[in-house]
């Protein structure tokens, strides 16, 4: 279900709720981070390499980068990152934002994140100036998917790699939780339209439909809090 106009205030609202949370975001989440990251930083680390043979200055850009935590953990994983291409974020909470920023300020200027304070359905980047996109944990809040998708297809150059981590819709416990929170925040609250995750057929012909090519969807379930099985889907695909 695709937001529209009219679903601004739950948006907003949700933005003031990571405005408050930011300071101790990534120490209540760290247990699902641990879980959840690992492999789309295996597959942006090889889309790096691939890369680093065929074109210099390649460019990476993680969209709703929250806290930088990704790229954090991918610049620790591997200290040459920062060498063989530019990372860049783009978030719309300026509080995550200010996280971010911190995680990476003993590192030399040049090696350093770009980070920008904007929302997935409005990049601010130059047509086909991107080589490897990212985003982890955070398309379920996108306001509009299809828009975020049109976007990040525009920024990519040809035959550029797209690798998306969220939830995944397939799993009963994430329906559940999807569940209750469209309660508390369209019943309780008083919102409307409030973002949810996708089944991993709805998440792969969204992505087809934007025009990208050579698609692959893995679904899969992670133990988070020592209790909970998490369902999440992690496809990669690229810009024909």
């Amino acid at each position: 279900e695709e937001a529209s106009t009219g679903s601004n205030g739950v948006h907003e609202a949700l933005q003031a709720e990571y405005r408050d949370m930011a300071h101790w975001y990534d120490r209540f989440w760290a247990d699902y981070l641990n879980k959840t990251l690992s492999l789309p930083l295996q597959c942006v680390r090889s889309a790096i390499h691939e890369k680093k043979g065929t074109k210099e200055n390649t460019q990476c850009i993680d969209i709703g980068c929250g806290t930088g935590e990704f790229f954090k953990r991918l610049v620790s994983s591997e200290h040459e990152i920062t060498a063989m291409c530019s990372l860049q974020g783009v978030e719309p909470s300026p509080e995550m934002l200010a996280q971010a920023r911190r995680k990476f300020q003993d590192l030399p200027g040049h090696q350093q994140p770009t980070f920008h304070e904007a929302p997935a359905e409005s990049i601010p980047l130059e047509n086909e100036t991107v080589d490897i996109v990212c985003s982890t944990s955070a398309f379920h809040f996108f306001r509009n998917k299809t828009t975020a998708l049109q976007e990040i297809y525009r920024i990519m150059r040809p035959r550029s790699h797209l690798i998306i981590t969220d939830w995944c819709a397939d799993y009963l416990l994430v329906k559940l939780y999807h569940f209750l929170e469209r309660i508390r925040w369209n019943v309780w609250h008083r919102y409307s339209r409030y973002p949810g995750p996708l089944g991993s057929k709805t998440l792969q012909q969204m992505i087809q439909d934007a025009g990208f090519v050579d698609i692959q969807m893995k679904t899969y379930r992670v133990r988070v809090f020592g209790i909970w099985f998490w369902g999440m889907q992690t496809v990669t695909a690229r810009k024909s």
